[in-house]
């Protein structure tokens, strides 16, 4: 009788253990702040001559991240894109191509072959591992330290302020979403060529690209549980000796920070472009990235759907990049 006893004592022990408020079944995880942070400067500008062509170089950073509770960064992602923009000493515009990201660009991008012990994605990896369990605060603090940070130690040595001012921007747009400690997130960056146009006289020349950013958090099944979007358009402007306008060191603001200046309302449109983005990210939720990509119709537009929601701007860009990001 007392090894009966002494028996369902060790089950019941057990039951209490397996029950605890941590690992009782089926409790819903924590739902996480997501946000996605946009930071882009000019970083070189120089006037064509005889033997070079103008160019106005514009870099791009971003970050999207997701935060718990407390403020801790539970996962996040980096990438950058440098878009160069060039013209001739007669004013003529060279027409920009498509960009790939430093991400994407892999070892192609070539830092090991200058003496790097690391390529720049996995110095990016790196710089998003040593930020996860961590706040902002903590994070700044800690890349404050120069040559003596953690990120040094765990392999990022190239220099992460750009990294920082993205992470920040995240930060401040952060939001209440879906998303759960569970969940991966990613970026997806496309680019569109804008309008190129030569200098004359009478008028500056101009050559453009906008650059279309997608964060989503993605759960185990390839649903996205959170998503936001963004837009950033550099430009050169120059005349027709090739001497170009823009000077170096520029900020830009994006299309989504930018808000109601932005000013599609003025012109008839029933929501900014900042809202419209939102509703096109919310459209996107629970969905995969092959049910992102139905989302456009052949027009460039919107589903019916999502344009009765009030997203009637095109979206192909922003299909392009969430498919990217998705996947």
């Amino acid at each position: 009788m007392k090894k009966v006893f002494a028996l369902l004592v060790c089950l019941l022990l057990a039951f209490t253990c397996a029950c605890t408020p941590e690992n009782q079944p089926g409790e819903p995880k924590e739902n996480l702040k997501f946000g996605l942070g946009v930071y882009a400067y000019v970083s070189d500008a120089k006037n064509a001559t005889e033997e070079t062509d103008g160019a106005v170089k514009t870099s791009v950073c971003v970050a999207a991240v997701s935060l718990n509770k407390d403020g801790k960064v539970v996962d996040c992602a980096v990438d950058a894109i440098d878009v160069e923009l060039k013209f001739k000493n007669d004013g003529k515009a060279i027409a920009p191509t498509e960009t790939s990201t430093k991400y994407e660009l892999g070892t192609k991008y070539g830092m090991t072959a200058f003496g790097a012990k690391k390529e720049w994605f996995e110095q990016a990896d790196a710089f998003v591992s040593m930020c996860k369990g961590n706040s902002l605060e903590e994070i700044k603090a800690e890349a404050a330290k120069q040559d003596t940070n953690d990120f040094i130690s765990a392999g990022c040595t190239i220099d992460v302020s750009d990294f920082i001012f993205a992470l920040e921007k995240a930060v401040a747009n952060a939001k209440d979403s879906t998303a759960t400690a569970d969940d991966v997130v990613k970026l997806g960056v496309v680019t569109e060529p804008l309008t190129t146009k030569d200098a004359t006289s009478e008028k500056a020349g101009e050559n453009g690209m906008d650059i279309t950013v997608a964060a989503v958090a993605k759960n185990k099944d390839g649903k996205v549980t959170a998503m936001s979007v963004d837009t950033v358009e550099v430009k050169a402007t120059f005349d027709e000796k090739g001497e170009t306008t823009v000077e170096k060191g520029k900020k830009l603001t994006s299309k989504y920070a930018l808000g109601a200046k932005y000013g599609m309302t003025a012109y008839g449109a029933k929501k900014e472009w900042f809202e419209q983005a939102d509703v096109f990210s919310a459209a996107c939720v629970g969905k995969t990235a092959a049910e992102i990509a139905a989302t456009q119709g052949s027009d460039g537009k919107a589903i019916s759907e999502i344009q009765t929601a009030g997203c009637t701007i095109t979206v192909s860009a922003f299909v392009a990049s969430a498919v990217k990001a998705a996947n």
